[in-house]
């Protein structure tokens, strides 16, 4: 089952694939404590070169501020305000013997917005699908539905005997502005007690926040095909990133990277990834509606 983690690093994976300086790595060994084990720096290893005023991405997503690290003794010096960088947040349960990325081209948080991000642009143009049983009464005409229902798709009544084959109800609608604020299914009074009325309806989409990265894509409500439009949709905004860099006139970044990237390189490629992403989510669509169409129905009343 994918994770938003798994796409983080699927992501980064593609970004860097064509890179050929890869970026440093090292193993983050404990954290630093003064003598009320309070936190003052971060303890780290198998990093060949000397760092200074470095940014080091640890394996919960948070990056750290280094100083100046050593690799005589493994000596590493930190600003008592390293922790929480680039707006990440602070988290003291780092896996000992984990890796490290230091200064990291693609910080994995930044990927991970942009993967939610394109998720939420999913959640305007897609929809999820959900099915709720409801048990008949009699003479009622008001069911209450799920309150994640957008608009219901089709309804099917079971059969009580062996074969339990569902027929679709011809006439029913939708009352998603009764006064209690809650969406109601209506129809004729069936007469029957304790059948199955099966309601299949669209629910929003469910958008994960970008630091659960254990949260699963099963979870968001998508189909699985549509797994890659994220991922599209962050590495056209990503690759804007070495551009960006281009126009700070007076940093290192704009003197390596102009040697090595030409001006329409990252726009080029951005509007590329905007096309395939429009592409693709314009297939999804046309599936979602082939699959899940409105079932033709009368409006109660009507």
């Amino acid at each position: 089952m994918t994770t938003l983690g798994e796409l983080v690093e699927s992501v980064i994976g593609d970004m860097r694939q064509y890179t050929v300086a890869q970026e440093t790595t090292g193993t983050f060994v404990d954290w630093e404590r003064d003598g009320g084990m309070n936190i003052v720096g971060v303890q780290l290893a198998d990093i060949s070169s000397n760092l200074f005023n470095a940014r080091v991405e640890l394996a919960t997503g948070e990056i750290v501020h280094v100083s100046s690290y050593s690799p005589d003794g493994s000596t590493t010096t930190c600003p008592p305000w390293f922790r929480g960088q680039d707006g990440t947040a602070a988290n003291d349960a780092v896996p000992t013997n984990s890796r490290v990325a230091i200064n990291p081209a693609w910080p994995r948080h930044k990927v991970a917005q942009k993967l939610v991000d394109g998720i939420q642009s999913l959640a305007t143009e897609l929809f999820a699908v959900a099915e709720t049983n409801l048990t008949t009464v009699p003479q009622q005409s008001n069911y209450e539905l799920p309150a994640d229902c957008l608009s219901v798709l089709g309804v099917t009544l079971e059969d009580v005997g062996p074969t339990q084959m569902h027929r679709a109800l011809s006439t029913w609608s939708v009352d998603s502005k009764n006064s209690d604020g809650k969406v109601y299914l209506r129809v004729y009074p069936l007469g029957l007690s304790g059948w199955t009325m099966r309601v299949t309806y669209r629910k929003a989409v469910v958008v994960p926040a970008a630091t659960d990265l254990s949260a699963t894509w099963a979870s968001t409500g998508l189909p699985d095909s549509a797994q890659d439009l994220p991922g599209l949709y962050a590495k056209a905004q990503l690759i804007l990133a070495p551009e960006a860099a281009r126009t700070q006139q007076a940093s290192v970044e704009q003197g390596e990277r102009s040697r090595s990237l030409q001006g329409w390189s990252p726009t080029s490629s951005s509007r590329r990834y905007q096309e395939l992403f429009a592409t693709r989510l314009a297939d999804e669509r046309r599936k979602l509606d082939a699959r899940w169409p409105v079932r033709p129905h009368r409006e109660l009343g009507a």
